[in-house]
Parts: structure tokens; sequence; C-alpha cells
């Protein structure tokens, strides 16, 4: 279970992202496309995406974020002006040799690792550069052909937390959140697969509504990060077909992810 500890302070801090984060959902895609979960609501996703996912992205992400577990918190940087693709790839690219060290030892902790992580792990730029082009491919082959329905979802659950907010103001909103959630003033308790407790100690709280997230929320496994909750809006098995047209060419969506970058 995860514990996030709320103070007076924090109540009054706690922000709804403006929109879907490119990067979130496309580390949040990839690990679903590698479970075998929620067949009814992703199958027809991954019958889709599987055959054009390149070996060249998975390859070098697959390491790095596996299906269930841990996975290093530079992997999706907390960016001032809001998601953005290409803004995330450059923080990530900027990521200090310490924290690179840090977090790939504790992945290390879990899984064996390819010799190519010792690289990453040093901040060597070339390794940097090919891990960020992994994410545009990924993206770009798994989330770009359905970024309209996920900014849709995304949207649509922007304002079901805002009508939540009209009617009980922030505890109203965090009682709002989904089955895996239980608001118990002043923690928020969630379905996790560890034990788990976030204070956040004054600094609010970013909570990223996301499409590919599915049952359990994501956050930072450094307490010491800008507090953010990543959790699942729950689409319905249609989605595919839920706008005209019915299932997405490969460049439907394209221009959504565009813009995000």
């Amino acid at each position: 279970m995860l514990r996030v500890h709320f103070t007076a302070q924090d109540l009054v801090r706690v922000r709804i992202a403006t929109t879907a984060d490119p990067l979130w959902e496309t580390v949040n895609g990839f690990q679903l496309l590698r479970k075998r979960e929620a067949a009814t609501v992703f199958g027809q996703w991954r019958r889709l995406t599987g055959p054009r996912l390149s070996s060249a992205g998975s390859r070098m992400l697959a390491p790095l974020l596996p299906a269930y577990g841990y996975f290093p918190d530079f992997l999706t940087p907390v960016l001032p002006g809001g998601p953005g693709l290409e803004a995330a790839i450059d923080a990530i690219a900027s990521t200090p040799r310490r924290q690179l060290r840090h977090d790939l030892a504790v992945l290390a902790t879990e899984r064996r690792l390819p010799p190519w992580v010792s690289a990453l792990a040093a901040g060597e730029a070339e390794t940097l550069h090919r891990l960020g082009e992994a994410f545009r491919v990924c993206h770009r082959e798994a989330v770009a052909p359905v970024w309209s329905r996920i900014r849709a979802h995304v949207d649509a659950d922007r304002a079901a937390r805002g009508q939540a907010f009209l009617a009980g103001g922030v505890e109203g909103v965090l009682r709002s959140l989904g089955p895996a959630f239980r608001w118990r003033s002043p923690v928020l308790e969630a379905d996790y697969p560890v034990e788990r407790d976030l204070h956040l100690d004054g600094r609010g709280l970013l909570l990223q509504p996301s499409f590919f997230c599915w049952r359990m929320p994501v956050t930072f496994v450094d307490g010491a990060l800008s507090p953010v909750l990543v959790y699942p809006v729950r689409p319905g098995p249609g989605w595919l077909e839920d706008a005209p047209g019915g299932a997405p060419r490969a460049r439907d969506g394209a221009r959504g992810g565009a813009r995000d970058g």
C-alpha cells in the first residue's frame, strides 16, 4: 500500500496536470505492452502496436522499463514548463551522473542489466542520445497513433476532477481518484505493489492522469523529488472505436504528439 501524508499546506498545493504527458504515456504504454493484463481494454491496441514497434526502440528500453517493479526515476523528469516529449528527453540527457549511478544501481539489485548500462550510468553522451532516440521511436510507434484518444480521455478526467473540486474541494478530488484510492484525512491510501509512505512536507502534489497507467498509481521512489502521483484514467473496452473512423491508422494523432515536443 502507498500512503501519501498531507499537511494543511499540502492540501492547498495540490495541482492537476494541464494535459496528458507524452513521456509518462510512453513509459506506461511500453510497460503495458509487455503485460498480459487488461486484454479487454488494451488487447486490440497491443495487437496493432506490437508488430510495428521496432526492435531498435524496444531493445534499449526493455531492461530499463520492466513490465513490473522498479524503474529509474530519472526516466520521467519533472518539467517546470509542463509536459513535452523533447523537453523531457533533453532533461534525461542532462541527468546528473550521481542520479544516473544511483538509480541504475537500484535497478541492478532487482535484475541483471546488459553491459551498455554501465556507459549510461557514467553519463556517456552517445548512450544518452541513443536512449532519447529509443523514447522517440517508442512514442512514434506506440503512443502517437492513438494520441488524440489519450488526450480526450485525460481531458475528460481533468474535467471530472474539476467537478469533484467544485463539489467537495481538494478533499473531494482526492476522494474521486478511483477504486484504487482511499482518502482518510490526512492520508491518501492507494493500492501499490510495496509498502510505501510518502510525506509531502508542505511541497504539495502534482496529480498526473495517465491513459496507459493501469490499476495502480505510480510515483517516484526518491521521496526528495518533487512529488508526482500518476494515476489511471481507466478507459473503457471500446476506446479504439470511440472516435470516427474506428481503429487508428499509423499516423493518427501524430500532430498531437509533435505539438508536445
